[in-house]
């Protein structure tokens, strides 16, 4: 589950790191960054309120802290330590609370409290019908992406559907020192519960099985495994040999259980989204290493052979480069699940292409591209043309030699101009703003925050004012 627990003991730390918060944004385009209506700004003073879209205040500066409001409910703090829910009026909901976390789809607030023994408490606090929906009793709650509901309590696990208030996911015992049946979370998606079973006869071994129960569905997985393994970070569920069969290997995915073909062996996994698996092929007539890459889904997003067109990792993604005079150049990118192929023109007469200077960013790619030529220098050394590139979508382009590239947000690209103030700009490089601000970042929604010095500000999708940078931060949702 995607949330932010704030327990009271940490939450000086957090409140002082955030500048300018973003996350998954539950407000439609006409809301934009001003979830119902404000967005939460903070004054000179350090303290924080709600102001409209005219720079009005609608909620007084008065607060130590203040998250953004979802479907009308928003957390607050007066201090460093109790935590409070508010309505778009100011009146106090619910609180005071130890911690609170909101729920991907806003739905929701987890809450917790702290009970004498030090251990915290969850509950959960519904923003839409502004009510508690269940009491801090549970040891954990997560909130599915389905909106499903997983609660913990006193060692056992169970799912539950909270439009119907039915069980998906019977109570399930995974902490009571009972090796009969464990319970493992995995991808927020799957529930894996090993059983025991005696031996048929003295002396003989027991019979471990594994089964998978699909918590966004209740369903139980109709195959079972004989062991489960973790292989750089995965989870690698095995069934044994028999007489008549080889040994067979599933690889838990986020969306998929996925069957990995006999021969081909877990070898790499970097990203949370895909899986790299390697097998022997042939090519040309010899044995080589073939690899396939895996999407999320369990999709084969490319093959390949290595040392023919080789598949590398650097930070947070794979790639696979090659370049021939005949073929031109292959150049591919694989993060989060995405292929990326930029559209590329080689310049006549070059001799060599090969993209350095890979970064990923939401939905874009970013690279140099170095071109060796036929020309030389007057000493006779080689030409290389040095390109700065970048692909947002399936749109491919250049950026200007005097511009450096910052960041890809939402669509558009952050850009540096040689007098180090920022502005932001459209993927044919025409000007949104002018390059004028210290700092500037991209809402979903298009609305544009901005930085003058220690000031901060807010801008249309098409570059004007909305909000006068004159705030000390400001925190959207």
């Amino acid at each position: 589950m995607k949330k932010k627990l704030i327990i009271a003991g940490i939450s000086v730390i957090l409140v002082l790191s955030l500048v300018l918060a973003f996350a998954a944004c539950n407000d439609t385009l006409s809301d934009g960054i001003f979830s119902e209506g404000v967005i939460a700004v903070q004054n000179e003073d350090g303290l924080w309120g709600y102001a409209d879209s005219n720079g009005d205040m609608v909620i007084d500066y008065q607060y130590y802290y203040a998250l953004p409001f979802s479907n009308g409910v928003a957390m607050v703090m007066y201090n460093s330590s109790a935590m409070f829910l508010i309505d778009t009026e100011g009146n106090h909901l619910a609180g005071p609370y130890d911690g609170v976390a909101e729920s991907i789809d806003g739905k929701w607030m987890i809450v917790a409290e702290e009970a004498p023994s030090g251990d915290y408490y969850c509950g959960l606090y519904d923003n839409v019908n502004k009510t508690m929906k269940y009491d801090c009793v549970y040891d954990g709650i997560d909130v599915l992406e389905n909106g499903y509901i997983v609660f913990e309590y006193a060692g056992y696990l169970s799912v539950v559907d909270p439009a119907t208030g039915n069980t998906v996911v019977d109570s399930i015992d995974f902490d009571n020192g009972n090796d009969s049946v464990v319970a493992e979370k995995i991808e927020g998606k799957w529930l894996i519960t090993k059983t025991t079973t005696p031996a048929a006869e003295e002396g003989g071994a027991d019979v471990v099985t594994y089964n998978v129960i699909d918590m966004t569905t209740g369903e139980q997985l109709s195959a079972t495994w004989d062991t489960i393994d973790t292989q750089n970070g995965w989870t690698i569920l095995q069934q044994n040999a028999t007489e008549t069969d080889s040994a067979k290997q599933w690889a838990v995915m986020e969306d998929t259980i996925l069957e990995i073909p006999n021969g081909e062996s877990v070898q790499i996994k970097h990203d949370d989204s895909m899986l790299v698996t390697y097998s022997t092929v042939s090519h040309e007539g010899a044995d080589a290493t073939g690899y396939t890459i895996y999407g999320k889904g369990g999709e084969v997003l490319h093959t390949g052979v290595q040392n023919v067109d080789t598949i590398n990792w650097s930070v947070d993604h794979y790639y696979v480069c090659a370049y021939n005079a005949e073929s031109g150049l292959t150049f591919m990118v694989f993060a989060g699940g995405v292929k990326y192929q930029p559209a590329i023109t080689i310049p006549a007469g070059a001799t060599s292409v090969y993209p350095t200077t890979i970064s990923v960013y939401e939905g874009a790619i970013s690279f140099t591209l170095n071109v060796l030529t036929e020309e030389t220098t007057e000493a006779g050394g080689t030409i290389t043309q040095v390109k700065n590139m970048v692909m947002v979508g399936e749109n491919t382009a250049e950026i200007p030699a005097e511009y450096t590239l910052v960041r890809v947000e939402n669509g558009k690209l952050v850009l540096q101009a040689a007098n180090g103030r920022v502005g932001v700009f459209n993927t044919d490089m025409t000007a949104v703003t002018e390059c004028i601000y210290t700092g500037a970042e991209v809402s979903e929604s298009g609305y544009i925050i901005v930085q003058m010095g220690t000031a901060y500000g807010v801008l249309a999708a098409d570059g004007t004012t909305v909000l006068d940078c004159v705030y000390s931060s400001i925190l959207v949702a």
